[in-house]
C-alpha cells in the first residue's frame, strides 16, 4: 500500500465526516422557542439520514445493474 493510496482513503473519510458534521449543525442549534434539542432527536435524525443514504445507494446500484448495464450491452451490439 503506497502513501498516495493511504492519503486518498483518509481524504474520503474526512469528506464523509464533514458531511456528517454539516448535517448535525442545524440539529445542535437551539429551536426558535429557546429550548435545545435532546440526544434522542439527534439520533433519530441521524438514523433517518442513514436510511435515506443506504436506500439511495442501493437504488443507484440496482438501476445501474438492471437497466443501464443491459442498455449499454444492447447499444454495444
Amino acid at each position: 500500500m503506497s502513501l498516495h493510496s493511504v492519503g486518498i482513503r483518509s481524504k474520503k473519510i474526512e469528506d464523509l465526516a464533514v458531511v456528517l458534521l454539516l448535517m448535525l449543525i442545524p440539529l445542535l442549534a437551539p429551536s426558535p422557542d429557546g429550548s435545545s434539542i435532546n440526544g434522542a432527536a439527534i439520533a433519530k435524525a441521524v438514523g433517518i439520514a442513514m436510511v435515506k443514504a443506504v436506500s439511495c445507494i442501493v437504488s443507484i446500484i440496482s438501476v445501474g445493474r438492471l437497466i443501464i448495464q443491459p442498455l449499454f450491452e444492447k447499444i454495444n451490439r
